[in-house]
């Protein structure tokens, strides 16, 4: 037992039976990891139940989403060259903070959604910043302030106010990362 113990505490390292050990053992690791690989597979898709398309969108909150105005009162909107896109944003709070950007300035105001899509806004503030597109900012804020419900799909959503058939506004989600 000594005369082991010396060999292998004292013994000069000898690279060529540890390769050997090595290479004896080496299919079991590629084994291994071929089953790992095989155990690993990619998440269904969610289905919605009663729909035909397994590809369908889930809708994005109403609340804590950044909707960016895409056309205001039936019109295209765009974002001139070094202004600012016009969105909304509803936060859900002890206050319910509807705020934003209307073009050049901000605003900030409060909004109450109820069961069966109702939706207000109201008690809106603004900076006052001049800005070449002061017409389309009045236009939103006046939109925003006449808002009685909304429809969302997808991630799209439509702003009524109570005597229009068309929407107010039309907005898109936009993922904050």
């Amino acid at each position: 037992m000594a005369k082991q113990l010396y060999h292998l505490i004292f013994q000069p390292f000898n690279a060529v039976n540890m390769i050997s050990s090595l290479l004896r053992y080496s299919w079991l690791f590629g084994v291994c990891c071929l089953l790992l690989a095989a155990c690993q597979s990619a998440q269904p898709a969610a289905s919605n139940p009663g729909s035909s398309s397994s590809s369908a969108k889930p809708d994005s909150p109403l609340l804590n989403t950044r909707w960016v105005v895409r056309q205001l009162n039936g019109a295209p909107v765009t974002v001139p060259e070094g202004g600012r896109e016009l969105y909304l944003l509803l936060r859900l709070g002890e206050n319910h903070v509807a705020e934003g950007n209307a073009g050049c300035n901000r605003f900030s105001g409060r909004f109450v959604a109820s069961e069966l899509n109702g939706l207000s806004i109201s008690n809106l503030l603004s900076t006052k910043m001049a800005c070449p597109q002061l017409d389309t900012e009045n236009l939103m804020m006046h939109s925003l302030e006449q808002v009685t419900h909304y429809e969302l799909h997808s991630d799209n959503l439509a702003l009524y106010g109570s005597d229009s058939a068309q929407p107010l506004l039309m907005l898109q989600a936009v993922v904050l990362r």
